[in-house]
């Protein structure tokens, strides 16, 4: 047994943790009010994001709603981004938004550790300033977590895609069109009501990943991140392509 899959194998059964480089914000008293106005989401589910006014990405987050607060959790590398198009509304609003100094941890198995946790496809993000809350629980590696963030969907802004117009890289779950107005909110109605998005994020299994994506033999896309699924038996790659309507050659959209 390889020692990628041993690993695997013993995640699988007792489970694990991935510590991750992401900011955490909270908005204070108002901030439920003001993320229905300036978010593409209800605050009833996990993920959610700020839009600019043409309908793409600025930052992709996922958020905890405790009482009259909300946190939220997003790539770090994006702070300047989140604060540049947050702060204005929130000073209009006067609603505190605070940088908090608490870890991200990615926990799963059976495992209930701290009391912030937002839940994902596979365990929760754990908010914390208390490292203890790991203890007996194995950190992985980074091939194991890429492993499991393909089985489990689970694409990252910076990574897999960035300021694409949202509904190319938006799961299901992650825009509202039935809630009030908010930045974008019309380009990504008329987006959705008179056609169809230019590009999509899919997910392809692969008996082997090719060099780039194609259709027919023309190249549709750039793989982001890619490997070997054991759950799956085949490579899976992450991808943002244009014709997904067609089959990719060689691969399997799942």
């Amino acid at each position: 047994m390889d020692s990628i899959l041993e690993e695997y194998t013993s995640a699988m059964i007792t489970g694990g943790y991935k510590p991750l480089a992401k900011a955490v914000f909270r908005f204070g008293k108002g901030g439920k009010q003001l993320l229905e106005r300036i978010s593409c989401n209800t605050l009833d589910k996990t993920k959610n994001a700020l839009l600019d006014r043409f309908g793409k990405l600025t930052v992709l987050f996922d958020q905890l709603v405790t009482g009259d607060e909300v946190y939220l959790a997003f790539e770090d590398r994006f702070k300047g981004r989140f604060l540049e198009s947050a702060e204005k509304y929130a000073k209009l609003a006067k609603v505190a938004i605070e940088e908090m100094p608490l870890r991200v941890l990615h926990i799963f198995g059976n495992h209930a550790a701290g009391t912030l946790r937002i839940p994902q496809p596979l365990g929760y993000l754990a908010l914390t300033d208390r490292l203890s809350i790991i203890q007996g629980i194995k950190e992985i590696s980074e091939g194991v977590y890429t492993a499991l963030r393909l089985e489990n969907n689970m694409a990252v802004q910076g990574i897999d895609f960035d300021q694409q117009m949202f509904l190319e890289i938006a799961r299901e779950d992650e825009a509202s069109f039935s809630k009030g107005c908010y930045p974008g909110q019309e380009v990504m109605a008329r987006v959705r009501n008179l056609g169809r998005p230019a590009r999509k994020l899919v997910r392809i299994a692969y008996t082997k990943i090719p060099e780039r994506v194609t259709i027919n033999g023309a190249e549709v896309g750039k793989i982001t991140t890619s490997g070997f699924s054991y759950k799956f038996g085949r490579f899976l790659a992450f991808a943002v392509i244009t014709h997904y309507d067609l089959p990719a050659d060689g691969g399997e959209y799942v």
